[in-house]
């Protein structure tokens, strides 16, 4: 045999082999997808998540190319040439599934840049596609992935309350305008969970109707584990939802380290923290809005709920949130920092804002036109140790119950500071109602350099009405007050006060 020969007999045999090597590698992927419980129709489909006919505005459909014959583009597993790198998933051809080719990479496997990121994976507008790379980068170590520009990924199948498989290894997916969401006709389950070691990072990205129906469910949209890390980046989290009994965080469940930055949390639903339920974690959340989220009306606390760990907001909006306690924000344990932000339109049994039983501290920052319907304090509800630093609080009201701006039951070792700030135009209209500016019903407050004006209380005082202990430090202004600063008369003054 010539050498000309030979030479062409072994590229022969070598495409022969990376054949039966593709076909085994496709096969293998596929028996690894069902022993995680993702396979359910076999050879061709890996997770009953399709995208059919729902849409969103702007968003592509996840539905698969066909050319004029009606079969996938591409070729399918009948190898092809992939066209501009358009290649297919079976056995190879140019920018195949498995082998790469000499295709432009925009498909399941292989590798395109992304801002940068060279060895980022492009997922094509298939849900199934999406599924089979989270697998794919949970055994491989994890991985970055790219999402076909401005798709609508919808899931159907349910496997342990999840529509995607549970991250556990550090994965990044940039969503490139994309949305993920839940079919509205299919079971219930959050959309992605973090497990122990899980470390996902999100950007550009709307997830969308995860929803958890049971009793003691946790994440309508995200669940982060202890010993996990959540990093949001531009992403919305939109009409996720928990059951409202005994359900927790309609939108994220956080046990772990979640970082929050350029975000919208709204119209999300569930008994306590429909935003965010912070159990023990640590969540930060950084140029956000936190907007028309929703409690349980009768027994459910805030958007925000910190349980034993500690939550930092900072240059963000918190508005038109709906809780029982603490409309915005409900710090039951743990402490909570508001810095340079707006806690505006919210509303709540009480604490129209914000309600605290652990310590508070907020700073440069507005409190205003919040509701409290008959628990006091229209805009801050404060039942433990709190800090307000040049924060201006205004245009609150208690409407049946006193505190209008303020609502003070403590204790002396746990005082209240306002310093450098501004209390004014709050309400108490109800009838008996006092303290429109600041109710202390027991514990000691602190005024150092803070004016309180302009506030009105069906009764006396409309500016401070203290039952407990109030110093003063500094330039402090209580006047202008309707129908009194302070009371005239008790065995409680308020230094600096008069009429």
């Amino acid at each position: 045999m010539s050498e000309a020969q030979d030479t062409g007999a072994d590229a022969s045999a070598d495409e022969s082999r990376r054949s039966v090597t593709a076909v085994l590698s496709r096969h293998w992927k596929l028996a690894v997808l069902a022993a995680a419980g993702f396979a359910t129709v076999a050879a061709t489909t890996t997770f009953a998540a399709v995208s059919h006919r729902e849409t969103a505005a702007g968003a592509r459909q996840a539905t698969a190319p066909v050319d004029g014959k009606g079969l996938p583009a591409g070729g399918g597993d009948s190898g092809g040439k992939g066209g501009e790198g358009k290649g297919d998933h079976g056995k190879g051809g140019k920018g195949g599934h498995d082998k790469g080719g000499k295709g432009d990479g925009k498909k399941h496997g292989q590798k395109y840049g992304h801002h940068g990121d060279a060895d980022a994976t492009h997922v094509e507008c298939d849900p199934n596609d999406l599924i089979a790379n989270l697998v794919d980068l949970n055994a491989e170590r994890g991985g970055e992935l790219v999402l076909a520009k401005d798709c609508l990924y919808t899931l159907t199948a349910n496997q342990d309350d999840n529509g995607l498989p549970e991250i556990t290894q550090p994965i990044t997916i940039h969503g490139n305008g994309a949305t993920i969401q839940r079919a509205a006709n299919g079971d219930d389950f959050r959309i992605f969970e973090v497990g122990v070691g899980g470390d996902l990072k999100l950007s550009h990205l709307t997830i969308t109707r995860g929803k958890l129906s049971s009793q003691g469910s946790e994440g309508g949209g995200i669940r982060v584990a202890a010993a996990g890390r959540l990093d949001l980046d531009h992403v919305t989290l939109d009409r996720n939802s928990t059951n409202l009994e005994n359900s927790d965080g309609g939108a994220i469940y956080n046990q772990g380290i979640t970082t929050i930055r350029h975000s919208t949390l709204s119209k999300n639903t569930g008994e306590d923290g429909a935003a965010v339920y912070n159990e023990e974690g640590k969540l930060e959340i950084t140029d956000s809005k936190i907007t028309g989220n929703i409690s349980d009306p009768n027994d459910g606390y805030a958007a925000l709920f910190n349980d034993g760990g500690t939550i930092k907001v900072k240059k963000s909006l918190l508005s038109y949130n709906y809780g029982n306690a603490g409309g915005a924000l409900y710090n039951a344990s743990g402490v909570s920092e508001v810095e340079k932000s707006a806690v505006v339109h919210n509303f709540a049994y009480g604490g129209g804002g914000i309600y605290t039983d652990d310590s508070l501290y907020v700073r440069d920052s507005t409190i205003a036109y919040n509701t409290a319907s008959s628990g006091g304090g229209g805009g801050l509800g404060l039942n433990n140790a709190a800090v307000i630093d040049n924060t201006k609080i205004y245009g609150n009201v208690a409407t049946d119950s006193d505190g209008g701006g303020v609502y003070v039951f403590t204790s002396d070792d746990n005082p209240v500071v306002f310093r450098n700030s501004k209390i004014h135009d709050n309400q108490a209209p109800g009838n008996g109602q006092s303290g429109g500016g600041i109710y202390i019903d027991n514990g000691t407050v602190n005024l150092t350099d803070t004016k309180v004006t302009g506030n009105i209380s069906d009764e006396e005082a409309g500016g401070v009405h203290n039952e407990g202990t109030v110093t003063t430090n500094g330039k402090v202004r209580i006047i202008d007050n309707v129908p009194t600063n302070c009371q005239a008369t008790g065995t409680n003054p308020v230094p600096n006060c008069f009429g």
